[in-house]
Order: C-alpha cells, then sequence, then structure tokens
C-alpha cells in the first residue's frame, strides 16, 4: 500500500508541488492514526453498557469511515499517459 499510494501521489501531481502533496500525504497519516483510535475508543466508552455490540459499533464507524475515503478515491480521474 505504501509504496502504491506513493507512485499515485508522483503521477497525479505536478512536478514543482510534490513536496507540498507528500507533506499533505504525511500528515493525513498522523491525523488518520490519531482520530482512527480516538473515535473507537470514544464510541466504545460511550456504549460500554451494550458489551460486545459497543466493539461492534465502533469498528463500524470505522468501515464507514473506509468507505467514504474510498468512494472520495474513487473519483480521482488518472491523467490519460501520452503514448511516444
Amino acid at each position: 500500500m505504501w509504496v502504491t499510494s506513493r507512485t499515485f501521489i508522483v503521477e497525479l501531481t505536478p512536478e514543482d508541488k510534490r513536496g507540498q502533496f507528500f507533506g499533505l500525504f504525511t500528515f493525513s497519516g498522523k491525523v488518520s492514526s490519531i482520530v482512527g483510535p480516538f473515535l473507537y475508543g470514544t464510541i466504545t466508552l460511550v456504549f460500554a453498557d451494550l458489551g460486545n455490540a459497543a466493539s461492534r459499533m465502533a469498528l463500524g464507524s470505522l468501515m464507514v469511515l473506509t468507505l467514504i475515503g474510498l468512494v472520495v478515491l474513487s473519483r480521482v480521474r488518472e491523467k490519460e499517459r501520452i503514448k511516444i
């Protein structure tokens, strides 16, 4: 996944802006490593009275976020390559 995402960034971004896009990519990875566990823990804590259902709800919330990310990424169109 790491190699694929970096290759995709290189292909999609203008050459003079690649540093900015890689910075944004790294920042978004760090934010998601905080938001994901925080969301999971918060949902589990709030719904702790429900037992195992709380963990399932928390996991479901992360799955919803993953689906939203997939929808956003599916709308990104790769430029056609010029054949030489």
